[in-house]
């Protein structure tokens, strides 16, 4: 095998659909909910998919803020 990646075709695919599915989803729910609901949703869905399929919680690095810059 020459490469790392045997079937681009197929990866390229995958790839394709998978950002139609999330751009599609976006705007079919834009009628419905407010803007920073969707994206809400959109941005948490893989950590809860993560979570509730393959019972693994959010790390730590998840639930702190950054604190360079801020006044403390």
């Amino acid at each position: 095998m020459r490469g790392s990646l045997r079937h681009p075709r197929t990866v390229g695919g995958f790839d394709v659909i998978a950002v139609a599915g999330v751009q599609a989803s976006f705007l079919l729910s834009r009628p419905y909910l407010q803007v920073g609901v969707t994206l809400m949703i959109q941005f948490l869905v893989p950590i809860a998919w993560n979570w509730a399929v393959r019972g693994r919680r959010p790390s730590g690095a998840t639930d702190r803020w950054p604190t360079r810059g801020r006044a403390r």
